[in-house]
């Protein structure tokens, strides 16, 4: 094998991945299994700190991908998703419409009026998306980290527990 080469396994159920595996060889197994779980005792042995610090990194990994992305879509989406709804109900609800150029007006039944309303509140909240997502993917962020280092936390009397048995059991 050319040392400056390496191998990844894609997985796939129905043409469509999901998941795959790394090997500085092109040996894998046929079916995408979770390491770690074939044998009880090495991922006892296997240190929980390693796990810990590997769920972390990968969601921290995920914010880092993911954020600029939510970010930017989804104040977009949700816009467009309010005002192609208020175009629906706009357009089975209206009594008569004008249509000239670059708009339409619509004339409906003071009736409803309270549900066009609610179209408006909601185009309020999808713009205000913009300003609290941020806010919230913060909090999400923070809160991962408290976990993660939780979990580490909780690992670090078990290896103390487990190197006192060692010299107790010498």
């Amino acid at each position: 094998m050319d040392d400056d080469t390496f191998y990844v396994c894609l997985y796939l159920k129905d043409g469509r991945p999901i998941g795959h595996r790394l090997s500085l060889s092109a040996n894998f197994p046929d079916k995408l299994n979770n390491p770690g779980r074939d044998d009880a005792a090495t991922s006892r042995e296997v240190s929980n700190f390693r796990v810990a610090s590997k769920e972390f990194v990968d969601a921290m990994m995920g914010y880092l991908e993911y954020v600029p992305l939510i970010l930017t879509l989804t104040p977009f989406v949700s816009h467009t998703m309010v005002t192609t709804a208020l175009r629906e109900f706009l357009e089975k609800q209206y009594v008569s419409c004008d249509k000239s150029g670059n708009r339409t007006i619509y004339k409906l039944q003071r009736d409803d009026f309270s549900a066009f309303l609610r179209f408006d509140e909601n185009l309020s909240a999808a713009a205000s998306t913009r300003r609290s997502l941020p806010r919230l993917l913060t909090v999400g962020l923070v809160t991962s980290l408290a976990y993660h280092l939780s979990l580490l936390m909780k690992e670090v009397p078990k290896k103390f527990q487990m190197r006192s048995l060692a010299r107790t059991n010498l």
